[in-house]
């Protein structure tokens, strides 16, 4: 009985989770966020840019 060894599945990326467009738009919502942020309060008071990254790396 010797199986074939896999470590992923093709399609499993496609099935979980929104498309790259959603994470990509989100992204660059977080960045201007982010930069109303320094502009308002010369301080950056919330950071979720590497958030949504470590979400659309998972």
């Amino acid at each position: 009985m010797h199986g074939r060894w896999r470590l992923f599945r093709h399609a499993a990326g496609r099935e979980a989770g929104p498309p790259a467009v959603a994470y990509v738009a989100l992204f660059a919502l977080c960045l201007l966020v982010g930069q109303w942020s320094v502009d308002a309060y010369k301080a950056v008071i919330v950071w979720p840019a590497n958030g949504v990254l470590l979400a659309a790396f998972l």
